[in-house]
């Protein structure tokens, strides 16, 4: 989810991203307010089965492959001053979903991903008109994201990262687990954030989430540092901000 403005946040400070007075509870279909509590408190939720297909989780990685053969998915880049590649920080290859992408399966699944903003434009007046969705296909042998922000100052005014995972067959010991450190925002009241006791790795520091098929991760695009571990075999995502 963006804003059309320029990003000047840090993960120092920041507001909660949901304003939850007033929430149309009645048009929950998707989500509901403990959620969004959640995602306000710690950063970030864990939904599975979100299409509910294994089959359609299956083709859908099916088609990201095929995206992959036909030269469509490039070497991802990173932005600074100028933008440039180096696959020891991001070796992941991507596309962005436009109409240059002909194929049913992903087009659909970006409009089930984008019923999320709909409801949240609904439920509390989330007021997000922009995304941009990409492809991600890390190919294995070790690829793998450093830790980061997806929303940077001088960038898109990035709110929210919705993570949709394609990868049916990946079990314990593939890798390319999402490691998500603890959520830095400080509240503007000065109160304390809640404790994350999902948080288990280096002494509550951070969570490895495993990229099953049909897993769906929402996380504040401002606050929670991020990143990709290492993936011994295909890995594929899709995600919209």
């Amino acid at each position: 989810a963006e804003s059309t403005e320029a990003s000047t946040s840090t993960n120092a400070t920041a507001s909660p991203v949901f304003k939850l007075d007033g929430v149309c509870s009645d048009k929950f279909k998707l989500l509901n307010q403990k959620v969004l509590e959640e995602i306000n408190e710690i950063g970030y939720v864990i939904k599975d089965n979100f299409l509910g297909s294994h089959e359609k989780v299956k083709r859908l990685f099916e088609s990201v492959i095929n995206l992959e053969r036909d030269g469509i998915l490039k070497p991802a880049g990173m932005k600074g001053n100028q933008k440039w590649v180096e696959s020891k920080i991001r070796g992941d290859l991507m596309a962005w979903v436009n109409e240059s992408i002909r194929n049913k399966e992903i087009h659909s699944a970006v409009s089930s991903i984008d019923s999320i903003r709909l409801e949240l434009n609904q439920t509390v007046g989330f007021e997000c008109k922009r995304t941009s969705t990409q492809i991600a296909l890390y190919p294995g042998n070790g690829a793998r994201y450093a830790r980061h922000l997806d929303a940077m100052p001088g960038g898109p005014k990035r709110r929210l990262t919705v993570l949709y995972y394609l990868n049916s067959e990946w079990k314990k010991g593939d890798g390319g687990e999402l490691r998500i450190y603890k959520h830095q925002a400080k509240r503007q009241d000065g109160s304390k954030e809640k404790a994350d006791s999902s948080l288990t790795g280096s002494g509550g520091h951070y969570s490895d989430v495993s990229p099953i098929g049909d897993r769906l991760v929402i996380f504040r695009s401002d606050t929670i540092e991020h990143e990709v571990l290492p993936s011994k075999v295909r890995r594929a995502a899709i995600t919209t901000w």
